[in-house]
């Protein structure tokens, strides 16, 4: 498990694979000393975690990346903002939903436009890991109802949230890539969110 994780960071700076290796098996050792089974988790995937916070925080500290808070500021908010959408609730569900998305893909860039890595946000926050892995569960729910959408629809918030390289695009630039004109980009992403915000499945 701990070089399976491990083989997926490039190799930068002063570090090697087996440093890598060597620090995954120490967050390993503390998956197995604080794993609960009755908390519904799969051992896997609470052990890939503690593997991966440990891996993090020791790139992090042989790198120059530039700490975040936990609380970077949500993408969401300005697209619902310029959707013109007046539902307090779902700003606050599109939140919930972008904010799990972005927790499964630990090693891609944050939304940013400065050189920042999601390790670096874990890495900085009082979040526990049961916080984190409980969130992983939920995100599976998230990415199974934005399967339900049109692949098109998938493709636009996923270029608007950087759901899968961490960058975001402006309705301009989505339009641009699926050969749509921005308004039509921005109306059909403001439509799937209502729509992903009356998802059962995500309501809690």
């Amino acid at each position: 498990m701990v070089v399976s994780v491990a083989k997926k960071y490039p190799i930068t700076g002063s570090l090697e694979l087996e440093d890598l290796i060597q620090e995954g098996n120490v967050g390993l050792e503390h998956a197995v000393k604080k794993f609960d089974g009755r908390k519904g988790f799969k051992f896997s995937t609470y052990g890939t975690f503690w593997i991966r916070q440990a891996i993090n925080r020791l790139i992090d500290q042989h790198s120059n990346l530039i700490r975040i808070p936990a609380d970077t500021h949500s993408a969401l908010r300005r697209q619902l903002r310029e959707a013109d959408s007046n539902s307090p609730g779902l700003t606050s569900e599109m939140n919930r939903i972008h904010a799990l998305t972005q927790v499964t893909s630990l090693d891609s860039p944050v939304i940013s436009d400065e050189d920042k890595n999601l390790h670096s946000v874990i890495a900085s926050s009082d979040r526990s890991p049961d916080d984190f892995v409980r969130d992983w569960h939920e995100a599976e729910t998230v990415r199974k109802a934005l399967q339900r959408l049109p692949a098109k629809t998938q493709a636009m918030l996923k270029y608007r949230f950087g759901f899968d390289d961490g960058i975001e695009r402006t309705f301009r630039e989505i339009g641009d890539l699926l050969d749509v004109s921005a308004e039509s980009a921005r109306r059909t992403v403001a439509k799937a969110i209502s729509q992903l915000a009356t998802e059962p499945s995500l309501i809690d």
